[in-house]
């Protein structure tokens, strides 16, 4: 049990810095890699950290105006951000593989140009984009519907969402 405010606060700081130095440390290292294999898509790399490190901090103040912060879904929280540049990783691997491996079936001359790696980054930073505005929605933040629904929309677009996603998020 916490004496006061001050106290709570102090707890919550504390469980913050705990995890988040390795959130953070965990986040900087993956991308950075990230970015040398990325090549040009570097700006999209860096716009991809920043909307993960801001909705961490989205999350965790909005946990903490709930004072709900739960461990559990911070370490969860660490898995994903850890988990988010290998995932970029591998999908620019296999892009990379896709510019240079010659398909037998394709005729001399002719390459097959799918930019997995860029669908993949702007997938993943317009729904980190829609995850910080649900929290700045939730901490009181007026989010115009349109942004929002166009944001979803690109996303969406981009990837569509698994029917069960979809019946999910009409609710």
């Amino acid at each position: 049990m916490h004496d006061g405010p001050l106290d709570l606060i102090t707890g919550y700081a504390e469980s913050l810095m705990q995890l988040g130095a390795l959130k953070g440390a965990i986040a900087a290292v993956g991308m950075a890699v990230a970015t040398i294999m990325s090549g040009p898509a570097a700006v999209l790399v860096n716009l991809l950290l920043t909307l993960m490190t801001f909705d961490y901090l989205l999350g965790f103040t909005r946990a903490w105006q709930l004072r709900s912060i739960n461990r559990t879904k911070m370490v969860r929280g660490a898995v994903k951000m850890l988990c988010t540049p290998l995932a970029v990783l591998v999908v620019a691997a296999l892009d990379w593989a896709m510019r240079t491996v010659t398909v037998a079936w394709m005729p001399e001359g002719v390459t097959l140009t799918v930019p997995l790696r860029d669908l993949f980054l702007l997938y993943m930073c317009a729904h980190e984009g829609l995850s910080c505005l649900e929290h700045l929605g939730h901490l009181g933040v007026p989010i115009p519907p349109a942004l929002r629904d166009r944001l979803r929309a690109y996303r969406d677009n981009i990837c569509p969402p698994a029917p069960q996603q979809a019946a999910k998020g009409k609710r």
